[in-house]
């Protein structure tokens, strides 16, 4: 890259200041992100505890991002052995610690390509390795080993980590940290190396704010050492000499070797299929690309995008920070499936996309009235936005909405869904109405939602039914096919109705005070095991930020243990009184006890409900009071690697 004309050339010079600044921020920030991902790490495990009983393959899915490698008999990567093949884990650790990844990652979409499993409780890289970029990081074992790049993606899209920088929101434009990689991304895909003043200052400029966050600068000595180099290197007005620009090339050479989006739009026009990840896209990047079919950008950004003349689109996906150019879908006639994961855009036109079945919306923007009017063939919506008086009514054929967000569902719009198969609502909806929904199978309705008397009426084929939102009493008896509830306080259940929903198997019950009258299990008011109101074919109950008593606990245990199955616990209390005596113990009296307990954190109560009492087995995330134990009859024992005994 360097030449003999490099000294009368003032902005190639440039370029390779911008990259000495790269390769002079990079190792602080390493030590600031590695430092605040220990923290997050230790969350994690104090929250789940450690698992050595899963491999990779056990908690992965196998699917063609995942499993590269597949042969005739199926896969030949993580799945290649029968002990290696997708299930739960035991003790429910892993499947935790997998879904709390998901929910940090920006887009809900983590990189599991290249995490090992079996080292999430003892490495924290090893779920930092989730947020990085899904292509080009394969050899990246410690974040000593990861570049500027892959390091910005971990802060991009962590947003865990987010929380711990004060001034910068990703989902602001003008946010320095996406400022920083943009201009980053450009100097990686330069492919003349020219670099103007006023960029080089405003890229300088954006690592020494970096340098100067709390975040980052808090007890780092190194932090201010480099942001008074970065000031120099801005000031100085000498070239680097041929042997500095001869190391430069070999260290640019190396940062962008793997770069998987180099090689891509350098590629024919002819390319029907388009992935991206991690880039900056010029406004009219796609213009030339009149065959394609499939665009798929993740983590990517454009101000303006243009694609009118990507005439044969039949699929869309992207997450980033992305504007679009005005009536830019205007063309698209094809296109069948539009997801869009975007934090800043104005107002979306998609009313000329006659032929979609598939629409994503995630981000700030913000839908008018009637926004849905001409798209009569959808059969999947999912918005994440904002919208006044939404009207879905001319949508006849979706089977499958999700609305969550500042939106406003207007009343009337759920009386035509004949086929609707799956309804999840976080959105303002008075009165809903759902009698003509008659082959709904999933039905989640979060606080905002108010019920009307005809919303439960017709739903005999519901399978799964989460209720957060006000409700009086519901009347299980309704839902003959139930598998799957969850509810959160203040719904009450018709007691009676419980027993009788016969194929129930999962119970989550969120925010409860066991002890008052009014309690859901009413295990309490009668010392008799089998007056238990649960129906004897749940195997899974999840009890969330609950009150009870130790005798309720321990009534609610006695009675599982007469399932003729094994029943999983999982048990997160705020509180578990010991004051309440009740008028005799009662002791499970099976030969071998069928609950599995899973507790994050112990506590005296939770021990005076085991004692004397058999377990299959108790995982323990945090212990506290671990001398209490001894009280217990436990076959299996699960405990954290080093417990707070």
């Amino acid at each position: 890259m360097a030449n003999k004309h490099i000294k009368e050339n003032t902005s190639c010079t440039n370029f390779y200041k911008a990259w000495d600044a790269i390769f002079l921020f990079t190792p602080v920030l390493r030590t600031c992100v590695e430092k605040q991902f220990k923290k997050i790490h230790g969350k994690i495990i104090q929250k789940w505890g450690i698992c050595n009983k899963c491999l990779t393959g056990n908690v992965l899915e196998c699917t063609p991002n995942i499993c590269k490698k597949r042969g005739r008999n199926g896969c030949k990567s993580l799945h290649d052995d029968p002990n290696k093949q997708t299930r739960p884990c035991p003790s429910g650790t892993c499947n935790w610690i997998k879904k709390d990844i998901k929910y940090m990652h920006r887009y809900g979409n983590p990189s599991w390509l290249y995490t090992s499993a079996e080292q999430w409780g003892h490495n924290h890289f090893e779920i930092m390795k989730c947020f990085l970029p899904s292509e080009g990081y394969s050899k990246s074992n410690s974040i000593e080993e990861t570049d500027f790049n892959g390091i910005m993606c971990v802060l991009l899209t962590c947003t865990d980590l987010e929380k711990m920088w004060s001034s910068f929101k990703v989902a602001d434009r003008s946010c320095i940290l996406t400022k920083a990689r943009s201009i980053g991304n450009d100097l990686r895909h330069s492919s003349k190396g020219n670099v103007t003043d006023d960029v080089l200052k405003e890229f300088v400029s954006t690592l020494i704010n970096l340098l100067n966050e709390p975040a980052c600068a808090a007890g780092n000595v190194d932090a201010k050492t480099t942001a008074d180099k970065l000031k120099e290197l801005l000031e100085n007005n000498n070239t680097p000499s041929e042997e500095e620009m001869k190391d430069l090339d070999e260290r640019i050479k190396n940062e962008v070797a793997n770069d998987p989006g180099e090689a891509v739009l350098s590629s024919c026009a002819a390319l029907k299929n388009l992935k991206l990840e991690n880039y900056t896209l010029q406004p009219m990047a796609l213009c030339n690309y009149h065959k394609l079919c499939s665009l798929n950008l993740l983590d990517c950004n454009c101000n303006g995008l243009i694609l009118s003349a990507c005439v044969l689109l039949e699929f869309i996906d992207i997450k980033g920070l992305f504007k679009f150019a005005q009536n830019t879908f205007h063309n698209l006639k094809n296109l069948t499936c539009l997801k869009l994961c975007t934090f800043v855009s104005d107002s979306l036109d998609v009313s000329l996309c006659h032929s979609l079945r598939e629409l994503e919306l995630r981000g700030s923007l913000i839908l008018i009235p009637g926004y849905l009017g001409n798209l009569t063939s959808l059969e999947r919506l999912v918005l994440y936005c904002t919208c006044i008086d939404l009207d879905v009514t001319l949508c006849s054929n979706l089977k499958d909405i999700e609305i969550i967000g500042s939106l406003t569902l207007l009343t009337t719009s759920m009386k035509i869904f004949t086929e609707l198969r799956s309804l999840k609502l976080g959105c303002n909806c008075e009165s809903l109405d759902l009698s003509c929904c008659h082959n709904l199978e999933l039905l989640e309705l979060d606080e905002k939602v108010t019920l009307s008397s005809n919303t439960f009426c017709e739903l005999r084929n519901l399978k799964h039914l989460s209720v957060k939102c006000n409700c009086s009493i519901l009347n299980l008896s309704l839902f003959p096919k139930l598998e799957t509830l969850l509810m959160k306080s203040p719904v009450c259940v018709l007691q009676t109705s419980i027993l009788g929903s016969e194929k129930l198997k999962q119970l989550s019950l969120e925010s409860y005070e066991f002890d008052k009258s009014d309690n859901i299990l009413s295990v309490l008011n009668n010392s008799d095991p089998n007056s238990n109101r649960l129906p004897p074919s749940v195997s899974d109950i999840k009890l969330t930020d609950i009150g009870c008593s130790w005798v309720w606990l321990r009534y609610l245990l006695c009675s599982l243990s007469h399932f003729k199955h094994e029943v999983k616990v999982f048990l997160h209390a705020r509180y578990i009184q010991i004051d309440q005596s009740p008028e005799h113990v009662v002791n499970n009296t099976v030969e071998r006890s069928n609950v599995r307990l899973t507790c994050p954190v112990d506590c005296i109560g939770l021990y005076k409900a085991l004692e004397g009492f058999t377990l299959l087995s108790l995982n323990l995330m945090t212990i506290q009071h671990g001398e209490l134990l001894k009280n217990a009859n436990i076959e299996d024992l699960i405990m954290p690697i080093t417990p707070s005994l």
